[in-house]
């Protein structure tokens, strides 16, 4: 089961570096780009690869029969 509780992991340290980095970014009201200093088009991409990424472990929790709203609610316990 220690493959299991690194994926979870993985999994929540992903989410929580996804959604930190489109709040540093990104104005949640008017969806505009805060920060200049980085190209927008370079952020775009690097916050589509990590939402694709972050499906991809959804799909493979799905195959591993892995809850993972359930495994982050524990680990947040």
């Amino acid at each position: 089961d220690d493959w299991k509780k690194r994926f979870i992991a993985e999994y929540a340290q992903l989410v929580t570096r996804l959604d930190a980095l489109e709040c540093l970014f990104w104005d949640t009201e008017d969806n505009v780009l805060q920060n200049r200093d980085c190209p927008s088009g370079l952020l775009s991409l690097q916050i589509d690869r990590m939402i694709e990424y972050k499906q991809i472990l959804e799909i493979r929790a799905e195959i591993y029969g892995i809850d993972l709203l359930d495994e982050i609610q524990k680990l947040n316990g």
